[in-house]
């Protein structure tokens, strides 16, 4: 809820002090909470000012700066948790944020969490990209009625992160380890 104006405030000390006036007719008259009253009063009496309190708890929005550095750890690190970004956010730049800030920020980005679409890590390397082009001149001749189509499904032991952090619309890439016991099923259709 939005803190009372100062001029309401101001109203509220000059009518108490002018008029001979209880505090619950003064919240009455002036619409506000008898409670509001007697702290507005109490404040007024200790400090002499009128402005509100500043809300306690951590900061609510996070700089540009502090944004477009969430954006740059995104992009170097894909696969990172909100966790570790309120981490990272601390250890860097020293402010602490809540995970839920930390989501918030995402959604501002147009980031959202998806499941990885994986590729084998040597995948674009010279020598692969070689072997595709020379399988491909080799398949240009073989009639289609020749042609056996297989597919394959399996199971691969990899311990790694199969989500991360993607703009919308587009998919998050990224390399999965050649290490573990794989587990093929492979069935063919002529």
């Amino acid at each position: 809820m939005k803190a009372y104006s100062l001029d309401l405030r101001q109203k509220i000390i000059e009518t108490y002090e002018n008029e001979s006036i209880s505090q619950r007719k003064l919240a009455k008259r002036f619409r506000v909470a008898p409670s509001f009253v007697t702290r507005l009063l109490k404040q007024y009496r200790q400090t002499g000012e009128l402005s509100p309190k500043p809300r306690p708890g951590r900061p609510r929005k996070l700089s540009s700066q502090q944004i477009e550095l969430i954006q740059s750890l995104v992009e170097a690190q894909p696969d990172i948790t909100l966790g570790e970004l309120c981490e990272a956010l601390k250890a860097q730049v020293g402010v602490r944020v809540s995970t839920p800030t930390m989501c918030r920020v995402m959604k501002h980005l147009n980031l959202t969490r998806k499941k990885k679409s994986l590729h084998p890590s040597a995948k674009g390397s010279e020598r692969v990209q070689a072997l595709r082009r020379d399988y491909w001149e080799q398949l240009r001749d073989v009639r289609a009625e020749d042609l056996i189509f297989i597919d394959e499904s399996g199971i691969h032991v990899g311990l790694i992160c199969l989500f991360a952090w993607a703009i919308k619309g587009q998919r998050a890439y990224g390399e999965q380890p050649q290490r573990g016991k794989h587990v093929s099923i492979v069935a063919s259709l002529s």
